[in-house]
């Protein structure tokens, strides 16, 4: 096993302590052990005799560590704890080896007497009493131990390895062997703590600097040990005992790859001989890093775990010794190549090895890609790989885009094709949006082709691009006029800004996630309050920029000059000065302005002020076309005092940058701006992070705005906020998870605070283009508007206004006589004359509601709703003692509503709205009589399945039909009400118009007073169906959709049976309703005239040419009439149709 172990000066790398000028010798090798020294068989006895004492010591310190039973405290060698009576070490050993100082056997073969006895004597007499009795070899250990698996794990003697002659180089490849394989030599398993007891040996002969352990001993070591062994007090050099657990404790509480950390701290030492802090240095802790992530490539974990060990080292050696600077252990450059990823489609090649003509696909797809004029193309290379899945599973194979063919490759509006990329994305799982966002770039792939193939001189050039702009899943979404975000009031902002700040940060003090371990000023182990999580989003809440643009807020440590703020007191009136000085960091850079704090001169006022400089834009603009950043020219002294303190923080207690940190978020960069990203020294760095250089990330910010809202919630319920409806205020939802887990979210994300903070400003009256270019930094007032959320309590009371004090002035206006001041103050006069269902006392729910005005007036043809509620507008009901209104049945039944108002007023809507119902009746009526002969049909046929289906649609047909009866009938007696106060209402109209010969008077009317009449005629279906289409022409707001469908209908299968040349459906819409009305007329006309029942000319037994018609003084033939109305209406445009059409209706 020769190829396990390396020997000599090759292999390892070498480097010189910063403080001690020891030589390191790295391991470089990630699979073998270097051997530096071989020692004699001498040695390696004294070794292993060694070893074992340390192993005795290890296990007696464990007993002597002090563990509590009720009450009492004692060493664990002699205290039983509660629930488990069992002593590890026997009690005639103990009386054994403590003669005459107690005489009582005890209960039991153990003696346990003599443990109960020792385990109340005091903690140092008892500490004195372990030592006396403490084994000196294995055997006599093992005659102090209880039968247990303990006991027999501890019978193993490392000594055994040299039982008989052997060399260290044999011995040590035994070692390696078994701790690999799990097993001996001859094959049997080993236990565990027998391959920890060789694992030992390997570390402490590291330790010994006889051998360098590989980067990949911890994926065969028994890692489950490795903590006992640094830990324990018992193997380590005082100074590092002192380094591994300073390190173990900042790992601890780092929340950051904890585990990971070890590993690397495990791993750092052992293939090193670094012992102590003196012994690092910059050189050696970035090796170490490259190394992992070199030879190890394979393991992100390890890679991660090395960068926190690396800052975590770095970060204790600055401490104690600020004088020599450890420097970045990572460039600039690896921070950037970390977040660069080449926007390549190489993958394939790996995925689809025998697939040349994906390939070609994948090659088309980068060029394209770097031609793409963006940033950030992650998003364009996920939708283009989307394409490529969908042609690996077509066959034949797709060789280029100029085979590509729409109707079968890209989408078949047909449907016949199953095969296109269409149906491919509609059968994946996802939502809407990226799916069209995916055919849409697909789209402009196939539009940069068709120039692409022309200069490339491509085979099977593509005519035109197969992909229409029009192609996508689902209607296109509306865009809304504002925000659908939510403005949250000023008094929650406060809320929240007061939760995080009060108490000198009370409750963001109390979460356990913004703590890490760093070394403090006198050398030890401290565990600190980040506070940049909750000035962050302090900052959120009172500054309306975006959650990036926070983060990567920049300190000016690397600006060429630095802003001095200074607190003042003139005549007790607390305010600020600055002076720019000069920065005497080397690492400043001339010229850079970035920091947060700046001076903003006014020339104009010739004066110099602290403003906020926001660092970066949402667009991101790498182009330099428009500058990065803007100002906003005031802070707020709250905010100034925080972050001041912020940056001053920073400076004390996170190790100082030697490089500025490119502002990137783990964005796939397009090759052309990979050179022009923004660098940034920012003011937020996480010391939980994983190399501390950058800021604090979106998750643990959005984390912590979870946990403040709930915190204000509690606060807000607790003061007694509630809104005007009584409830709580509401700031977080909680969702059951599918697992059953109950969670918490904001009921308002982040985002919400810029809608919020930009409402807000607007509201206090900061003019708008103020906001948009100082605050906002929007390139157009529209888009500042787009922000501008209004509360309905603000709405409300703008609409209020509008109602309440301006509603008298345009009622005169505009002739409103619904809500006018005349109607207002003759309401007694009138009010007799509408019509209502009155109670039996003769009292009147409707007008009562009207004159109260409780809900908004519905003004419709055929009457008023006062908008009070449809679910208490019928009969009083009685349950159980208990009196209540019943809902309206059926809907929009109005004519049975008790708040329902209609009068002579109303007398065209309300006859078109009657004829409507009685069409509904006639129309349900047949269906009801078909499905009774259906049902005997069912019944006499023993189909019993289907007659149950048949009686259940019968039942919900006689229900529906019982309404539209009781709703006729209703509207019927309306009707006849109405024209029985017309001459009453006439008599009163004049009285009034001589009083006041300006009052308006806007009741429906027409100019004669045969126009008013109503004729209650029996009449054929047709015909009523007629009157209701012909009436809703004259009354725009009512409608009726089915019975001009059907109109429609029935005149397109009069035309087609007698012979029409064409037909409505050829028609425009508009013209074919305004001919159809006109054929309709004619019909019925020709129909009286010739003497003929209508039924037989809609049957087709009276063909159109037996109907004659008079047209220009002349009798000619219905047929021919017709189609010369039809025939001029097909070949005009529907302008010059509408005049033909309309002096037909002229002539009618």
């Amino acid at each position: 096993m020769a190829e396990d172990l390396i020997f000599g000066t090759e292999g390892y790398s070498t480097f010189s302590g910063a403080v001690s000028g020891k030589q390191i010798l790295f391991n470089d090798d990630p699979e073998r052990f270097h051997v530096l020294y071989i020692p004699s068989e001498t040695e390696l006895r004294a070794f292993l005799t060694r070893y074992v004492q340390l192993r005795l010591n290890d296990v007696w310190s464990w007993y002597g560590r002090i563990v509590a039973a009720g009450e009492r405290t004692g060493l664990a060698a002699f205290t039983s704890v509660e629930g488990n009576r069992m002593f590890h070490i026997r009690g005639s050993y103990l009386m054994s080896k403590l003669p005459g100082m107690y005489s009582k056997q005890g209960k039991g073969r153990r003696y346990e007497g003599i443990h109960h006895y020792l385990s109340a004597r005091p903690l140092e007499e008892q500490r004195g009493i372990l030592e006396k009795v403490k084994p000196s070899t294995l055997p006599e250990l093992q005659e102090a131990l209880i039968e247990s698996a303990y006991k027999h794990a501890m019978a193993y003697s490392p000594l055994s390895l040299v039982a008989e002659p052997c060399d260290f180089v044999s011995v040590l490849r035994r070692i390696i062997a078994e701790l690999k394989e799990r097993k001996s030599i001859a094959g049997v398993a080993l236990d565990v703590r027998t391959l920890a007891r060789h694992q030992d040996i390997l570390l402490l002969m590291a330790l010994e600097g006889w051998i360098l352990l590989p980067v990949r001993y911890g994926s065969f070591g028994v890692v489950g040990q490795y903590d006992r062994f640094l830990l324990s007090g018992c193997y380590l050099p005082d100074k590092s005992a002192e380094l591994i657990e300073n390190t173990y404790r900042m790992l601890g509480a780092s929340m950051r790859d904890s585990e990971a950390g070890k590993r690397a701290l495990r791993t750092f030492i052992f293939s090193s001989n670094v012992r102590c802090l003196e012994d690092l240095s910059p050189d050696i802790v970035g090796h170490f890093e490259r190394v992992v992530a070199t030879k190890l490539p394979g393991s992100t974990n390890a890679t991660s775990g090395a960068y926190v060990l690396g800052d975590i080292l770095r970060t204790i050696f600055e401490r104690k010794y600020p004088d020599q600077p450890f420097g970045a252990y990572r460039s600039k450059d690896a921070d950037a190549d970390q977040n660069k990823k080449s926007p390549s489609f190489k993958r394939v090649e790996v995925l689809y090895p025998d697939r040349p003509d994906l390939h070609h696909w994948a090659a088309l797809f980068a060029k394209y890609v770097e031609c793409r004029e963006r940033r950030n193309v992650v998003h364009i290379i996920y939708y283009l790989w989307r394409f490529i899945d969908y042609l690996a599973q077509l066959s034949p194979f797709i060789a280029n885009p100029g085979r590509i063919i729409r109707h079968q490759h890209i989408r078949d509006r047909s449907g016949v094709s199953k095969t296109t990329y269409f149906s491919f994305l509609e059968k994946s799982n996802g939502a809407q949006k990226p799916k069209n966002a995916a055919i849409q770039e697909l789209r402009r792939f196939f539009d940069w082709y068709l120039d692409y193939q022309v200069a490339a001189s491509a085979p099977d050039k593509l005519d035109k691009n197969p992909v229409n702009p029009d192609d996508a899943f689902g209607l296109p979404t509306p865009k809304l006029g504002m925000s659908h975000r939510f403005a949250l009031p000023e008094f929650v902002l406060d809320a929240i800004k007061d939760t995080i700040v009060a108490d000198n940060f009370a409750f963001p003090k109390s979460r356990e996630l913004d703590y890490f371990e760093t070394i403090d000023e006198a050398g030890n182990p401290a565990r600190i309050w980040y506070p940049g999580t909750a000035i962050c989003m302090y900052f959120l809440l009172d500054q309306p920029v975006r959650l990036k643009q926070a983060r990567w807020l920049d300190d000016g440590l690397f600006d060429a000059d630095r802003l001095a703020v200074f607190q003042t007191n003139i005549d007790g009136k607390v305010g600020y000065s600055h002076r720019i000085i000069p920065n005497d960091s080397a690492a400043k850079i001339i010229g850079r302005r970035q920091g947060v704090l700046r001076a903003i001169s006014d020339f104009g006022k010739m004066e110099s002020f602290v403003g906020l400089f926001i660092n970066t834009n949402k667009t991101d603009d790498y182009g330099g076309v428009t500058p990065n950043g803007y100002e906003i020219p005031y802070v707020p002294p709250k905010l100034l005092d925080l972050l001041l303190y912020m940056r001053e923080w920073q400076q004390h207690w996170m190790p100082p940058l030697d490089a500025l940190v490119p502002y990137l978020d783990g964005e796939d960069l397009n090759e052309k701006f990979r050179d022009k990203v923004p660098l940034v020294s920012p003011l937020f760095r996480d010391p939980l992070g994983s190399t501390r250089r950058r800021p604090l990330s979106d998750g643990r910010l959005r984390r912590f705005y979870v946990d403040v809202l709930l915190e204000t919630e509690r606060r807000l319920q607790e003061k007694g906020y509630t809104l005007n409806n009584g409830f709580n205020v509401q700031l977080t939802r909680e969702t059951e998870q599918a697992s059953g887990r109950r969670s918490i979210s904001s009921a308002y994300d982040v985002h919400t605070l810029r809608v919020s903070g930009i409402t807000a400003l607007i509201n206090r009256g900061v003019p708008l283009e103020v906001v948009s270019h100082y605050v906002a930094n929007h390139k157009t007032l529209a888009m500042t508007l787009w922000y501008f959320k209004p509360s309905a309590g603000q709405c409300r009371d703008v609409l209020l206004d509008a109602y309440s004090n301006r509603r008298d002035e345009f009622a005169a206006i505009n002739g409103d006589f619904a809500k006018s001041p005349e109607l207002q103050a003759n309401w007694e006069a009138y009010s007799k004359h509408f019509l209502s269902n009155l109670h039996n006392d003769g009292q009147s729910d409707a007008l009562h509601a009207l004159d109260e005005g409780r809900g908004i007036w519905r003004i419709q043809p055929d009457g008023i709703c006062p908008g009070t509620d449809c679910s208490t507008g019928f009969l009083y009901e009685s349950d159980k003692g208990k009196g209540y209104y019943g809902a309206v049945p059926g809907g929009k039944t109005c004519s049975l509503c008790r708040y329902w108002i209609t009068g002579p007023m109303f007398l065209l809507g309300q006859t078109i709205r009657m004829n409507s119902v009685m069409l509904a009746v006639e129309k349900k009526s047949g269906e009801a009589r078909s499905l009774k002969d259906m049902a005997r049909a069912q019944e006499a046929g023993r189909d019993w399945n289907t007659l149950h289906a048949t009686r259940a649609r019968l039942h919900e047909l006689e229900e529906e039909l019982e309404i539209h009866v009781n709703d006729w009938h209703a509207r019927l007696r309306f009707l006849s009400a109405s024209l029985q106060q017309l001459d009453d209402f006439r008599q009163t109209k004049a009285a009034e118009e001589g009083q006041d010969k300006s009052f308006p008077v806007p009741w429906v009317s027409s100019n004669t007073s045969e126009g008013l009449n109503v004729l209650l005629d029996e009449a054929d279906s047709f015909v009523l169906l007629d009157s209701v289409v012909q009436g809703i022409q004259f009354v725009p707001g009512m409608a009726n959709v089915e019975a001009k469908l059907d109109h429609q209908r029935l005149l397109n299968g009069i035309l087609r049976k007698g012979g029409a040349k064409h037909l409505l459906l050829d028609l425009p819409e508009d013209v074919a309703t305004e001919a159809g009305n006109i054929l309709s007329s004619r019909l019925i006309q020709a129909a009286s005239t010739n003497g003929v029942d209508i039924r037989k000319v809609l049957n087709g037994e009276i063909h159109l040419n037996g109907l004659t018609v008079i047209r220009d003084g002349q009798p000619v033939s219905l047929l021919e009439d017709l189609n010369t109305l039809l025939e001029a209406a097909s070949n005009s445009r529907l302008e010059l149709s509408k005049p033909l059409l309309q002096n037909r209706r002229n002539e009618e």
